[in-house]
């Protein structure tokens, strides 16, 4: 027995196959030079059956249904002839053996370990592929090709919604400049106090108070003294009494009139208009101070957008180096944020040819080992996509077997009744 790995690419040489679902026996030999085998027949003969052999042989448990056996017969046999290797797989009842031997005979220990160290998607259909949608497309062909960039996608989401947000600051912090205005003219950096234009304004109040209080007892000494001298000659016998309260009188006069000598009464409009001027001042400058930290604060969101934007190219470049380092299948073939695209074009909006010719590069890359390839609705496939796929196969060293709904007898490999009615095959 042996362990060692074949390193070599398989494709089917010989399939042979009893009591499988649908098939009685076939025996199907494969030439070197025949890239593409059509199986055809009418619906419930057996078709699916002869393709379905080949991967119930490889894929193990997993591939074949719960009742693989034929109806009516108690056992069944499958022999893959793939070159370099000969995989039998038997049923009986509800077990099966698998035996995978080299052309010299030698066995395997471990034969389902070693077929799945050998081979990918057993099941891939590149007409599958094509109905699947954009983003399962996108994980399809990242898978195939053994990338992962979800972190790079996660990181670009993060850094993009971060990035946006601060747009909208930086939006907002624009039209926020624009409803304050730049403020002209030269202003002094510090607000002007204003306290202490009140005190002198309170000040100058108490002035004027006390000089109205002045004038006020002013006026009423005089008119006194203009009723005493009234008196002073109506009443004479109260003149000595009157002359002295009139000496008094007078000597009282006096002083306030020294102490008010020269006294002029503030501008009250003038410590009015410098209340008025510096309060518009003061606005101005917090104006302008609102002006400047919002300015700072749109030039700092701008520079976090333009970080943030290199940042998103950096994980771009990266995804993009991931991407080339790995290699797409085909050449053209490439990926944007929602899915794949060829030449630059979305895959949806590519021709029939231009999707299939993706979508077989893409099973392709899916298995490079076991260079076979399975399409189950080849009755889909009109003469031009038939070229393509006959072309890509030759030209890529592959085998596709394709099962199409035909009762004519004279397409491919014929099926009747689980088995080959004729081989039309050049």
């Amino acid at each position: 027995m042996s362990d060692a790995r074949p390193d070599v690419r398989l494709r089917v040489v010989q399939l042979q196959a009893e009591n499988i679902k649908r098939i009685r026996a076939v025996d199907i030999i494969v030439g070197e030079d025949e890239p593409v085998v059509v199986i055809s027949g009418r619906n419930a003969q057996g078709k699916s059956s002869v393709l379905d052999a080949i991967w119930y042989a490889l894929g193990g448990k997993d591939a074949a249904p719960s009742k693989p056996i034929r109806e009516g017969t108690s056992d069944a046999r499958i022999s893959l002839n793939l070159g370099k290797l000969v995989v039998t797989r038997t049923f009986e009842g509800e077990r099966s053996r698998l035996e995978v031997r080299s052309p010299d005979g030698a066995t395997y220990n471990s034969p389902q370990t070693l077929l799945d160290s050998l081979f990918g998607e057993l099941t891939f259909d590149p007409l599958e592929f094509a109905r699947q949608d954009r983003k399962r497309q996108r994980e399809t062909l990242l898978r195939v090709m053994h990338v992962s960039v979800d972190d790079i996608l996660e990181r670009h989401k993060t850094l993009f919604d971060e990035r946006t947000a601060i747009g909208r600051e930086v939006r907002a912090a624009k039209i926020l400049l624009d409803e304050i205005g730049q403020v002209e003219g030269e202003l002094p950096e510090q607000e002007i106090s204003v306290s202490g234009i009140h005190d002198r304004s309170t000040d100058a109040r108490l002035s004027v108070r006390d000089h109205e209080a002045f004038v006020e007892r002013r006026d009423q000494l005089l008119q006194r003294q203009t009723e005493i001298n009234g008196r002073v000659e109506r009443l004479r016998k109260e003149i000595e009494t009157l002359l002295s309260q009139q000496d008094a009188n007078a000597e009282t006069i006096a002083v306030i009139e020294t102490q008010f000598r020269g006294h002029v009464a503030p501008d009250l409009g003038a410590l009015s208009a410098e209340l008025t001027e510096a309060a518009e001042v003061n606005e101005k400058i917090q104006q302008r101070r609102s002006f400047r930290a919002q300015l700072a604060r749109l030039k700092e969101r701008e520079a976090a957008w333009n970080d943030l934007t290199t940042r998103i190219q950096q994980a771009d470049a990266e995804k993009e180096q991931r991407l080339t380092t790995a290699g797409f299948p085909l050449v053209g073939l490439g990926l944007d944020d929602d899915g794949v695209t060829y030449n630059g074009l979305p895959f949806e909006q590519l021709s029939s040819a231009e999707q299939l010719r993706v979508s077989m590069a893409t099973a392709m890359a899916a298995n490079p080992t076991l260079r076979v390839i399975r399409i189950t609705d080849g009755s889909l496939l009109d003469s031009e996509n038939m070229e393509v796929v006959r072309k890509m196969a030759s030209e890529g060293d592959w085998q596709v077997w394709i099962e199409r709904v035909d009762d004519t007898g004279k397409v491919g490999l014929y099926i009747e009744d689980g088995q080959v009615m004729a081989d039309n095959r050049a």
